[in-house]
């Protein structure tokens, strides 16, 4: 039954590492008209996650690989790092998504609460521990579960409060969905983390802090995640392919596009508009509204209203008909 349960796991793993692969394929894919930015993040997110998993993975199965107590301690400290990466890059990745809102402010302190973890996790194992680096005092223990909770706790608040105002801002629902679905999931993990490392230094008399635990949820995590990447970014792709033109765009005008957009960047050119501002005229020029101007680039309908307003005073204007007349005569 052991053996069998063992393959069941090593099978669990080999379906969420081809859940990474093919989700950090299928963003490649889908990117060709994103933000630099908001790309590298997002593979940056994707590759942390993929090392959290393989951190987990050789925790799993220690055993197999001869590894002495400090070297179990070294991939502990390396297991606590990574998670608090995992949680950095998520706030950087999410900013981009739902940027200029800024919901999540002032990020680095997800790396302040890493570095007061990882750091007392150290002093514990240096000063607190036996030769089998098994903590016995009681105020070793006391200490453990504080780091744990200024750690799990802090980030936990930190993304749970930025979700709550994330619902009351003025991003695209999609962009919504995607990063109340991920951050959702990095809330319950660290949850799950925390009550059961809770239990496992408190209350189990002799465990080794160093496992893994049976039924560790990061397989369903990691998954989730993937699954939950996918179809955010299918949804963006069909969502591009649906505002690439406007219906009521007629088959004459697309055959003059080359020559429309050298127009429209002769206009950008001439009243000094930023790039941004020059995207945005040339798709009110093709006849998209505030919204789908929004969800075609992906920041809020209350950006796009702030850029629109710098475009009619740079160009001193009052409607969108003389805007798209001042590109034609250009």
């Amino acid at each position: 039954m052991g053996n069998l349960s063992k393959h069941l796991e090593i099978l669990f793993y080999i379906v969420a590492y081809f859940s990474g692969i093919s989700c950090m394929t299928m963003v490649v894919f889908f990117s060709k008209r994103e933000k630099r930015e908001v790309f590298f993040k997002a593979m940056i997110f994707l590759a942390a996650s993929f090392a959290y998993l393989t951190v987990n993975f050789l925790q799993f199965y220690k055993e197999f690989f001869f590894m002495s107590p400090k070297m179990n301690v070294l991939l502990m400290l390396l297991l606590d790092s990574s998670m608090a990466a995992l949680a950095y890059l998520w706030i950087r990745f999410s900013r981009e998504i739902i940027s200029p809102s800024n919901i999540f402010n002032k990020p680095a302190i997800i790396v302040s609460f890493g570095l007061v973890y990882v750091v007392g996790w150290l002093m514990i194992y240096l000063f607190f521990t036996d030769a089998d680096y098994y903590i016995t005092a009681l105020f070793a223990k006391r200490l453990a579960v504080a780091l744990d909770s200024f750690f799990c706790c802090g980030i936990l608040i930190y993304i749970t409060s930025g979700l709550a105002k994330l619902w009351k801002s003025t991003v695209s629902y999609h962009n919504k969905m995607y990063v109340t679905v991920v951050g959702g999931l990095l809330v319950l993990y660290l949850g799950w983390f925390f009550i059961n490392d809770i239990t496992l230094i408190y209350f189990t008399y002799g465990a080794e802090l160093w496992d893994v635990y049976l039924y560790d949820p990061v397989i369903l995590f990691y998954v989730l995640l993937n699954i939950a990447t996918m179809t955010f970014y299918y949804k963006r792709n069909e969502s591009f392919d649906l505002n690439e033109k406007p219906a009521e765009i007629s088959q004459s005008h697309i055959g003059n596009e080359p020559f429309q957009q050298i127009l429209i960047s002769e206009a950008a050119k001439k009243y000094e508009l930023t790039k941004r501002e020059e995207e945005i005229i040339s798709l009110v020029y093709w006849g998209l509204s505030n919204p789908e101007i929004s969800e075609r680039l992906f920041i809020s309908t209350a950006t796009v209203k702030r850029h629109m307003q710098n475009i009619f005073r740079k160009m001193n204007i009052k409607h969108r008909s003389e805007l798209i007349h001042i590109i034609k005569s250009e």
